[in-house]
């Protein structure tokens, strides 16, 4: 079959290519640590990420069980947990019932850094994002979502799907 290349995303290419655009430059910044402007925080993305999960587990969930609510490994993880801990932005506690369970539990100089982080965040990124999603109406912002996970069920298989069928 004689195709162009690009052809395969039809109508949806320019879509396509701002999704790539915005994978490529995320990677960039996914392990580095930056500084963010007016802050003085400076963690990477998958540290800002670990850091917010911690926070949202609220110290009620293992490690283990954060990491797969992440999609990322357990060593990635603990990775991560490791740099947050160095600067004292977290802690691990052994659980009273079971001492092999670990929880994790974020320092006040954690929440503080997070709070400066989301301030930064907002402000730079998702003030505008929010603000385009109230204009969305909420079955075509499921419709978005499914798009997303689509997109990780697709890169986490790997190409194993395109060949079992």
């Amino acid at each position: 079959m004689d195709i162009c290349m690009l052809e395969w995303m039809g109508k949806n290419g320019a879509f396509v290519e701002r999704m790539f655009r915005f994978f490529n430059i995320y990677a960039r910044t996914y392990t580095s640590a930056y500084p963010m402007e007016g802050t003085d925080v400076e963690l990477s993305s998958a540290a800002i990420q670990t850091l917010e999960a911690i926070v949202k587990a609220e110290g009620r969930m293992k490690m283990v069980d954060i990491a797969a609510s992440m999609g990322i490994t357990r060593g990635t993880f603990s990775n991560n947990v490791k740099g947050l801990m160095e600067k004292g932005y977290v802690t691990k506690e052994q659980s009273p019932d079971n001492h092999k369970e670990i929880y994790l539990q974020v320092t006040d100089q954690g929440k503080e850094a997070y709070g400066e982080y989301v301030d930064f965040i907002y402000d730079s990124c998702f003030r505008e994002i929010f603000k385009r999603l109230d204009h969305i109406p909420e079955e075509y912002q499921q419709d978005m979502m499914a798009i997303f996970d689509a997109l990780a069920d697709g890169f986490m298989a790997g190409g194993k799907r395109g060949k079992e069928h």
